[in-house]
Parts: structure tokens; C-alpha cells; sequence
């Protein structure tokens, strides 16, 4: 009986250890609902390598539907000009399709920016991103993620959009 125990209890450490991936301390997991387009700032800290995974489930509690979500890194107590978003390992992800996304790292306060306006995130709907940080150059213990989403455009300033771009092109062919 006693022997049982103990090959249950080992058995199940082994299916724990197998199933459930390793938590590194730069690796960050972020859940936010989002009733408005007011933007969130979670705050992170950073330990050896100073480099590593972010994961952010996110939920639109709001009326209006999202085209585009948007990443800072902002500071909290420490200089961030060198913690920066990476494509390496791999390229940011998330669950709307198709996207695309625009990193900026050159002004402090890197910003990472995913579009996806044929797929948008509706009301009481959710949504992940995936992405990298590097903090490898400054070694920050700190730092702010600021994010936010947009809403879809209205056709109808779409429209209005196209039609002064169509306009402006007419006037420079003009000259």
C-alpha cells in the first residue's frame, strides 16, 4: 500500500513536470479587460537574462470594436532607453488573423503597434499577443508596459479619408 503512495505521488510530480513549462523570471503574463480605449500600464520586473517572453490576454468590455492594439515601454523608477521589443526569437503573434505589427525602437519608449482591421477584437471578445523584450544592454529591474487599443475606423471616415487623399493626388498632378 505504502509503495502505491509513493509511485502515485512520484507519478504525478512527473506529469506535473512534464506538462507545465518553465516560468522564467523575465518572462511576464499579463490579463486585462479593457471597458474604454483608456490606456493600462502593468508594471514588470526584470531578472537575468533580462530578456524574454510577454504574453497578454486581453477582453473588450467596451461597445466599440478594436482595429489595432498598441505596446509602450514606458519607466518605472529606471531609464528605458535600451529595453527595446525583438523579434528573436520570434516575431510578435496574436490570436486576431490577419495582422500585421510596426516596431519602433529608436525614441525612448519603444513602441509596438499590431494592426488587424479585417479581424477585429467586438465587444466581450478576447484577445492575445505574444511578444519579446530585450533589456539585455541596461539591465533594468523595472519597467512599465503601457497599452492601449484603437477602434475600427467608421466607414464613413473612410471614406472621407480616401476621398482627400484622392483629392491631394489631383492637385499635385495638376503642378
Amino acid at each position: 500500500m505504502a509503495r502505491g503512495v509513493i509511485f502515485l505521488g512520484v507519478g504525478m510530480l512527473l506529469v506535473m513536470v512534464a506538462f507545465c513549462g518553465p516560468v522564467r523570471a523575465d518572462d511576464a503574463v499579463v490579463n486585462e479587460n479593457f471597458p474604454d480605449m483608456t490606456p493600462i500600464t502593468v508594471y514588470h520586473e526584470d531578472a537575468e537574462p533580462f530578456k524574454g517572453l510577454v504574453s497578454v490576454t486581453v477582453t473588450n468590455y467596451g461597445t466599440i470594436p478594436w482595429g489595432d492594439f498598441h505596446f509602450e515601454i514606458v519607466p518605472y523608477g529606471y531609464d528605458v532607453s535600451t529595453v527595446d521589443f525583438t523579434t528573436v526569437p520570434a516575431t510578435p503573434t496574436t490570436s486576431q488573423n490577419p495582422f500585421s505589427y510596426a516596431i519602433d525602437n529608436v525614441a525612448v519608449g519603444s513602441t509596438l503597434d499590431y494592426y488587424f482591421y479585417s479581424d477585429p477584437v467586438n465587444q466581450n471578445e478576447t484577445a492575445t499577443f505574444a511578444f519579446y523584450t530585450d533589456n539585455t544592454t541596461s539591465q533594468v529591474p523595472w519597467f512599465g508596459l503601457l497599452m492601449y487599443p484603437t477602434p475600427v475606423p467608421e466607414p464613413a471616415v473612410l471614406s472621407l479619408l480616401g476621398i482627400g487623399l484622392a483629392a491631394l493626388a489631383l492637385i499635385r498632378r495638376r503642378k
